[in-house]
């Protein structure tokens, strides 16, 4: 079946050991180290694509608007090709830690993304819904992602997403983005974290077939069990 020796080859869980013992220990948790860089390269990349989206509205606003100079226009513009250049920076770095990933692991990440609608699994809908994302209401924003011309950089809401921004009322700033993103990677890094097995075998854990036409209702046993043998406590 696919995905049942999905992570076989990290043997860890994905967190650091005190510092005394990560020299003895270090090639015990490199590959979990690893998984937890691609997960940062993939957040950093959503961000910007949905930066990107956030900035075509703008854009678009903009134009049909009466009371803007052609200024404020080419500036939105200008921001806008300065973004697209990042973007092609943070794929590079996305694919590049990819191609770090064990071959049977990278097999598996691969095949999981071979269907568009692959970051629409329960435990990711279930993951943004909980985080106050569009998943949370009736846009359905994250499962029209799947059409974007972007071969990266799809999948759910984050502080970036628009539609987030319209429904709070109000946009994070800096502080509060940077504050977000922190918090987030401390319940990824805390040590025997729940949320970080969960998030590594939703993100490259392919599933059964079954699992594909039903929408991702449920998981599939034998990766499940493989990750939390391998990521809870070596």
């Amino acid at each position: 079946m696919p995905g049942s020796d999905c992570l076989k080859y990290t043997k860890k869980r994905l967190t650091w050991p005190d510092e005394e013992i990560q020299a003895k220990y270090k090639k015990k948790y490199v590959w979990g180290e690893m998984i937890l860089q691609l997960i940062y390269a993939e957040l950093d990349l959503r961000k910007q694509v949905q930066l990107e989206e956030k900035l075509q509205h703008k854009v678009k606003a903009l134009e049909k608007s009466m009371f803007v100079t052609k200024l404020q226009i080419s500036d939105a513009s200008q921001d806008l090709e300065k973004l697209h250049n990042q973007i092609t920076s943070a794929e590079h770095t996305v694919y590049e830690k990819e191609g770090h990933l064990p071959i049977l692991l990278k097999k598996n990440y691969d095949l999981l993304r071979k269907d568009p609608h692959w970051f629409m699994r329960k435990e990711l809908v279930d993951n943004c819904a909980s985080q106050g994302g569009c998943c949370s209401r009736d846009c359905r924003c994250c499962a029209k992602r799947e059409s974007s011309p972007r071969h990266k950089g799809k999948g759910h809401c984050t502080v970036e997403c628009w539609c987030c921004s319209i429904s709070r009322g109000f946009e994070f700033s800096d502080e509060q983005k940077e504050a977000r993103t922190l918090e987030w990677k401390s319940m990824l890094t805390k040590s025997g974290s729940p949320y970080a097995s969960t998030l590594a075998k939703s993100l490259i854990c392919p599933v059964s077939k079954f699992r594909w036409r039903s929408f991702f209702t449920s998981s599939s046993d034998n990766a499940s069990q493989d990750i939390e043998n391998l990521l809870e406590g070596y």
